[in-house]
């Protein structure tokens, strides 16, 4: 805050963020009309969250200069970011698998996001709990894109989206024919995965 009332730049992001983010409805968007939400996602992939700035004046004209700001690339916060779970390079800070997260119910956990989504706006839907059934499946290892390519995440919507071969969709015995496409294509067992903390809605 102190760097943005030097830069004289507080105001303009104020307003900023006020008109186009928390007035977005998008990101303030309540729970969706359904009844169960599942939520898949990787963790403890290193990913980005901050970034070092440094001050670099400009001739503004031939009397005055201006400050900018740049990522401080030779920024040394190594040791302290790693006593704190973070990593440090470039200017950088990424969150590691042994970053710690406060959750929503207020105990503390170690993870990282998925190398593009931070841990905690992952953690975003279990804000819902109160509107719907919310249930997450975490992925260890799996990078925010390449999820798409990966076999357990292939097993868990499968799991998710049909139901167990014989039996309909409230646990009885199927007597229809209509089924026997659907009956061919799940083979697959429940995939375990890391439990996930409950966060209040």
């Amino acid at each position: 805050f102190d760097l943005m009332t030097m830069g004289k730049l507080n105001t303009h992001c104020f307003l900023w963020a006020s008109e186009h983010y928390e007035r977005n409805p998008l990101i303030n968007a309540r729970a969706p009309p359904v009844k169960n939400v599942l939520s898949v996602y990787g963790v403890n992939v290193e990913t980005e969250i901050q970034q070092v700035f440094k001050r670099k004046a400009r001739k503004k004209s031939n009397k005055t200069l201006a400050s900018r700001y740049i990522i401080d690339r030779k920024s040394n916060l190594k040791s302290l970011a790693k006593s704190y779970g973070y990593k440090h390079k470039n200017g950088i800070l990424y969150e590691t698998k042994d970053t710690p997260q406060i959750s929503v119910d207020g105990s503390i956990i170690y993870k990282s996001g998925d190398g593009t989504v931070p841990y905690a706006s992952l953690q975003h839907v279990f804000r819902w709990k109160s509107s719907c059934n919310v249930e997450a499946r975490e992925l260890e290892g799996v990078e925010h894109r390449a999820m798409l390519n990966d076999s357990n995440f292939h097993k868990i919507l499968l799991e998710y989206c049909t139901w167990p071969k014989g039996e309909d969709e409230d646990g009885s015995e199927k007597n229809n024919s209509s089924s026997e496409k659907i009956e061919s294509t799940v083979t697959a067992k429940p995939v375990e995965s890391p439990s996930v903390p409950p966060f209040g809605g």
